[in-house]
Formats: structure tokens, C-alpha cells, sequence
């Protein structure tokens, strides 16, 4: 992607949810918590950028080691 003359490669990996489980649970760790957050809506600056808000971009986990 190139803007204002500045170039930014983004790379990519999709994986199921099931992967990022076990990396946890392998661990010890216990998932406590999920949320998809998503885009605030005052941070949309146009409207073409609305469509973000249809996908999670983010995943936060808390987990907890187990005693």
C-alpha cells in the first residue's frame, strides 16, 4: 500500500480461533475472557471506512494461569 509517497507492506495469516485455544491451554493458562473489539464509530473519518466495523480486527484474550 503507498500513501503520500510512503510505502507499507501489511502481511497476513488467517488461523481459527481453535489455534490460538490451544497455544493457551498448552501453556497452563485457562481463557478467562474473548472480545472482538471493534472499530469506535469516532473514528471514522469516511464513510468508505464504515466497512471495518463489520469485521473484528482485533481479538483480546485474557487467560489466567491455573493454580
Amino acid at each position: 500500500m503507498v500513501r503520500d509517497g510512503l510505502e507499507v507492506v501489511f502481511s497476513s495469516a488467517d488461523r481459527p480461533l481453535q489455534f490460538y485455544a490451544d497455544a493457551i491451554t498448552s501453556c497452563g493458562l485457562l481463557i478467562d475472557r474473548i472480545v472482538e473489539t471493534a472499530v469506535p464509530e469516532d473514528a471514522i473519518e469516511h464513510d468508505r471506512s464504515r466497512r471495518w466495523r463489520r469485521l473484528p480486527l482485533f481479538l483480546h484474550i485474557r487467560a489466567v494461569k491455573l493454580a
